[in-house]
């Protein structure tokens, strides 16, 4: 009878468009727990390769190589999300990063390549964050999307507060392999929001990539792309350069202090920016925050203490929140408007977005086997600021209206 009522259901499409609050808060409750792993680690990644000798090279290539492979493993996250379900895709993630914290912490004993854990996060990302965009884009609100993008992101950020100072505890405290160590065991934690409900769209899809039209969304492409390279360069180029530049020693604690007040910050602004995104304010929010975005960056180079790094990180946490929660809601529309092809647009959208956040870190890989580090610092920043502007070319129709 049980399973008769479910077939019911689902031939009438209404529960796929008419989750519940428990499934809006299963999400929440798992992007806090990556968020907290993550960010315990996360961005400590080149903090941990300077400190066992590895050059800034060699972690621009580890850059590289993870987000060009990141183009490839989305599309085939987006298979495992068509056929088994986005929390099924989450799960598997969660078990190829923690065999990506593993070769972290055997890393310095062994000394073989950095590519390998490269790897390893690239399909651990790809599978999480195609499962996490299906999964929230289709049991959204339409009329309240604005404060539940802001509710998400302050889970999010409730994990990107705790994360870094605990992980630069733990460094100091008891050595930098254990934050390893710890953030694999809530990733394992990680699993338990998931098994609570079914799966929130259908499973056995079949993706048909040449359904999609692709010159309609030139737009979305490009100015994901750019969406992309300002955030990943902000959450990794940015303690890159404070390890090598500002912090001779200490690196863990001040770095995990910075990041934290940073993200502390962007919680208290998320809410009124989710009220405004709901307002049909989202564009001018947008456009000012990115414009705002840019102007941070182009001063980053030339932060020389801590508390100037301090308030820069304030300031971007604040304006990248601002630009993130339209620019997100806008793109989780239009993937409403491609229906039996949300699965393929979104993982087009990532996919193209990872290539560019490859390209974009590959080109300064190169250019650091010919220039100085602070140069290559400058052309970073110059580069995350373009970005940000860049984010303005955006047309999705949801935040026209």
């Amino acid at each position: 009878m049980l399973q008769k009522f479910i077939h019911l259901i689902r031939d009438r499409g209404s529960p796929w468009r008419r989750m519940t609050l428990s499934q809006l808060g299963e999400i929440y409750i798992a992007m806090m727990l990556r968020s907290l792993a993550l960010s315990i680690i996360g961005v400590f990644i080149p903090v941990y390769l300077i400190q066992y000798g590895y050059s800034v090279s060699e972690i621009l290539l580890f850059f590289a190589v993870m987000f060009l492979m990141r183009s490839l493993a989305d599309i085939a996250a987006g298979y495992v999300v068509a056929r088994w379900g986005p929390k099924h895709s989450m799960m598997m993630s969660n078990i190829l990063l923690v065999l990506a914290l593993g070769s972290f912490i055997l890393l310095p004993t062994y000394r073989f390549s950095v590519l390998l854990p490269a790897v390893l996060l690239a399909f651990a990302n790809s599978g999480f964050f195609i499962a996490f965009h299906v999964d929230f884009s289709k049991v959204k609100h339409q009329i309240s999307e604005g404060r539940e993008l802001g509710t998400m992101f302050i889970w999010e950020r409730v994990g990107g507060v705790a994360g870094p100072i605990l992980g630069g505890l733990i460094a100091v405290l008891f050595g930098d392999r254990i934050m390893f160590v710890a953030a694999g065991i809530i990733l394992i934690l990680g699993f338990i929001p998931l098994l609570r409900t079914m799966e929130p769209v259908k499973t056995k899809q079949q993706l048909q990539f040449r359904s999609l039209a692709i010159r309609p969304m030139i737009r979305d492409l490009f100015s994901y792309g750019f969406v992309g390279i300002e955030n990943t360069m902000r959450l990794m180029f940015w303690p890159l350069f404070l390890t090598v530049s500002l912090f001779a020693s200490g690196s863990y604690l001040k770095i995990g202090g910075i990041v934290s007040v940073g993200v502390l910050a962007a919680i208290i602004a998320t809410t009124v920016i989710g009220k405004l995104v709901d307002n049909r304010r989202g564009k001018l929010l947008l456009q000012v925050s990115a414009v705002g975005t840019a102007l941070v960056h182009l001063i980053r180079p030339f932060v020389q203490n801590i508390f100037t790094a301090f308030g820069v990180s304030v300031v971007g946490d604040i304006t990248a929140v601002g630009h993130r929660i339209p620019y997100t809601k806008g793109m989780y529309d239009a993937a409403d408007s491609h229906p039996g092809l949300r699965i393929v647009y979104l993982v087009t959208m990532e996919s193209f977005s990872s290539f560019t956040k490859g390209l974009v870190w590959l080109e300064l890989y190169i250019l650091s086997q010919y220039f100085a580090t602070q140069h290559i610092f400058y052309v970073g920043f110059f580069m995350m600021a373009a970005a940000g502007l860049l984010i303005t070319t955006q047309r999705f129709k949801a935040l026209e209206s």
